[in-house]
């Protein structure tokens, strides 16, 4: 998940149940695929995970004085490869040589060093990159931003905070926020797509034009510890086959993020667990103590997750 306007409340409820927490998980095989705690850094949120491949991956996040951070993994290990004045909470890898990070500010990495390549003037908490010509960011205030190649203009202005976004192709673009609209781009203008569910949307997640993912929770209100209501009481996956959205999968607990490299594979995270779709149904793969706030899945044999000081590693 990528939110912003809410993170101060979100990093509370994250700490409460750290403290609760007191040992990583064990490696865990569900499935035909073996889940591992990965890394691990103290004082450290992480909030999202981009990867390329089994080899390359980078996560961002934030420490408890909200300076962000960017880590690199080489397929061996991860390391600090960056860090930022504000706070960083999203990241999408094109190739090694172009990386955009964004949260207080969206920046770049060349493949040498990282640079601002724009300030909005709103928290920035979701991005996707299609091509070095084509890449789109939301922001906390409903901004959609998009990148040309040479600079960043606002494309659109949602009625709401939006945060998340994807893009399957120059005219197959999905971006969720507060409020129960989907809106789509067709390479042209921004328009709504209804959103029969009645529930918030925290992610969405294209594979094709017509397959394309979202997760999220109903009763979802800001700020959370101060509604009557709390934390949603379920989550849900919604899909979308090209002409309408609909309800496949209600979960028990509010679901942040999804990511699918193709049709038949499909990870969905949540407040305490890790789904998995085969093609054909939804099911719990992975259970730990935290919640993990972004998934990542470059192909059908390597998952990421990531929530709170922990990198989790899924491999089939």
């Amino acid at each position: 998940m990528r939110v912003a306007r809410p993170l101060a409340i979100s990093l509370a409820f994250v700490l409460a149940v750290f403290l609760l927490a007191s040992c990583a998980a064990p490696d865990i095989e569900t499935a035909g695929y073996t889940w591992s705690l990965q890394h691990q850094v103290e004082d450290f949120y992480f909030w999202d995970v981009s990867a390329l491949d089994g080899e390359h991956a980078w996560a961002v996040g934030f420490d408890n004085d909200y300076k962000g951070s960017v880590y690199y993994f080489n397929g061996k290990s991860w390391k600090e490869a960056g860090s930022f004045e504000g706070k960083t909470s999203t990241v999408s890898a094109l190739d090694e040589k172009h990386v955009w990070v964004a949260g207080d500010g969206i920046y770049f990495f060349d493949g040498e060093s990282w640079k601002e390549q724009h300030q909005p003037e709103e928290v920035i908490n979701g991005i996707s990159a299609l091509d070095q010509e084509h890449v789109w960011a939301v922001g906390d205030e409903g901004g959609i931003y998009f990148f040309n190649g040479s600079s960043w203009t606002k494309q659109f202005q949602a009625r709401g905070g939006m945060f998340s976004i994807s893009a399957v192709d120059r005219e197959h673009v999905w971006a969720v926020g507060q409020g129960e609209d989907v809106l789509f781009y067709n390479g042209s203008t921004w328009g709504r797509q209804l959103n029969l569910l009645r529930v918030t949307l925290f992610s969405v997640f294209g594979v094709e034009d017509d397959l394309v993912w979202a997760v999220g929770g109903d009763e979802w209100n800001f700020p959370v510890f101060e509604s009557s209501t709390g934390w949603p009481r379920s989550g849900h996956i919604a899909l979308f086959n090209g002409s309408s959205w609909k309800r496949v999968y209600r979960a028990d607990e509010i679901l942040f993020d999804v990511a699918a490299p193709d049709r038949y594979h499909a990870w969905a995270s949540g407040e305490g667990h890790v789904y998995f779709h085969d093609g054909s149904s939804w099911e719990k793969q992975f259970s730990y103590e935290e919640g993990i706030y972004s998934v990542s899945a470059p192909d059908s044999e390597h998952v990421w997750a990531v929530g709170g000081p922990r990198i989790y590693s899924g491999k089939k």
